[in-house]
C-alpha cells in the first residue's frame, strides 16, 4: 500500500442520503449517486461497535474524524458517538467535520472532548457557494465560523475549500486569507466529479492550478511573507487539515496526486513537483497574491 489512512473517518449513516443539496456530493439526497461514497473512497455500512473494537485492538491510528450528514437529530447522534468512543476507553482525539449546527452543541462537544471541528463551506465564494447548493447562507457560514473559532479557539476550526468549482485563483486566495484572519486553518481539496452528482461532468482542476492555491495556504499557515525555498516548500503538497489527518488519495489517483498523504511519497516524486512549483510560481505573483 502506498499509504495508509492515520485517522479514523466514521460517516453518518442515512439510506437515502442528506437533506444538503450539495451538486458535487455523492451523499445529498438531491441526487442518483451511489450512497456508498464521498468524492473517490466507498464507506461501507459498519456496526459502531465493530469500528470501535477494531480502534483498540490495533490502536496504530493518530486521530477519528466524524463526517456528520444532515438528517433529524444528526447533532444528538454525534454526541453519542463520541460517548462511545470514550465509553470503549479509546483516549485518541476527535474532530468532527460539520455544518452549522447550535453554539449549545459545540459545546457539548468540546466537553465531550472533541478538539477540532472542520466546517466544510466548500466554496470560494458566495456566488459559488448558492450555485453548486450548499445548505443555510453563506452568511450563517461566516458566524458560524466566528461561533466555533470563539469556543475551540484559533487554529483548531479547519474550514474545508474545494478548489475546482469555477473560482478564480485570486478570489479563492482571498478567502483563505480572510478565513486565516478569523484564526481558522484551512484543509485544502481538490474537486472530483462523482458518477450520478449533478457535477459529474465537471473536470477537476489544473495541476499547476491547484499548486498555486497549496502554496498560498501554506504560506498563510506558516505566516511567511516572502516564497521559502522551493525544496521547503515542498511541504505545501502535503494534505492540509486537521493534525494527523492525510486522507490517502481522497481526490486523486496514484498517477495525478493533488495532495501528498505523506513525506515518503513526497520523497519519491521531488524533482517532479519541484518542476511543478517552478512553473507553478511563473503563472503568478504569489508575492502579491498573498499580501
Amino acid at each position: 500500500m502506498l499509504a495508509k489512512p492515520t485517522t479514523v473517518y466514521i460517516l453518518q449513516y442515512s439510506k437515502r442520503g442528506g437533506l444538503a443539496g450539495c451538486k458535487f456530493c455523492p451523499q445529498s439526497a438531491t441526487n442518483a449517486a451511489c450512497k456508498d461514497y464521498v468524492s473517490r473512497i466507498p464507506w461501507p455500512i459498519v456496526p459502531l461497535n465493530r469500528i470501535l473494537k477494531g480502534i483498540k485492538e490495533r490502536g496504530n491510528f493518530a486521530r477519528i474524524c466524524i463526517q456528520s450528514v444532515i438528517k433529524p437529530e444528526f447533532e444528538d447522534e454525534i454526541l453519542k458517538i463520541v460517548s462511545e468512543i470514550r465509553r470503549y476507553g479509546i483516549k485518541l482525539p476527535v474532530s468532527i467535520a460539520l455544518t452549522p449546527v447550535k453554539s449549545s452543541f459545540l459545546y457539548m462537544y468540546k466537553e465531550k472532548g472533541v478538539d477540532y471541528i472542520g466546517i466544510g463551506l466548500d466554496a470560494a465564494t458566495p456566488e459559488i457557494f448558492y450555485k453548486i447548493g450548499k445548505p443555510y447562507s453563506w452568511n450563517k457560514y461566516m458566524d458560524f465560523i466566528d461561533e466555533a473559532v470563539e469556543i475551540f479557539g484559533r487554529g483548531r476550526v479547519i474550514v474545508h475549500l474545494i478548489f475546482g468549482l469555477g473560482e478564480k485563483i485570486k478570489d479563492f486566495v482571498y478567502t483563505m486569507k480572510t478565513l486565516y484572519e478569523k484564526g481558522c486553518e484551512i484543509a485544502l481539496f481538490a474537486f472530483t466529479p462523482v458518477r450520478g452528482t449533478h457535477l459529474h461532468n465537471l473536470s477537476q482542476p489544473e495541476i499547476l492550478k491547484y499548486r498555486v492555491v497549496q502554496i498560498a495556504r501554506f504560506m498563510f499557515s506558516k505566516n511567511l511573507r516572502k516564497i521559502p525555498d522551493i525544496e521547503h516548500l515542498t511541504q505545501a503538497l502535503l494534505t492540509s487539515g486537521c493534525p494527523g489527518c492525510n486522507r490517502p488519495f481522497y481526490n486523486e489517483t496514484p498517477r495525478k496526486i493533488y495532495n501528498y498523504p505523506n513525506a515518503i511519497m513526497l520523497e519519491r516524486d521531488k524533482a517532479k513537483l519541484i518542476k511543478e512549483i517552478s512553473t507553478a510560481l511563473k503563472m503568478v505573483d504569489i508575492n502579491k497574491l498573498v499580501g
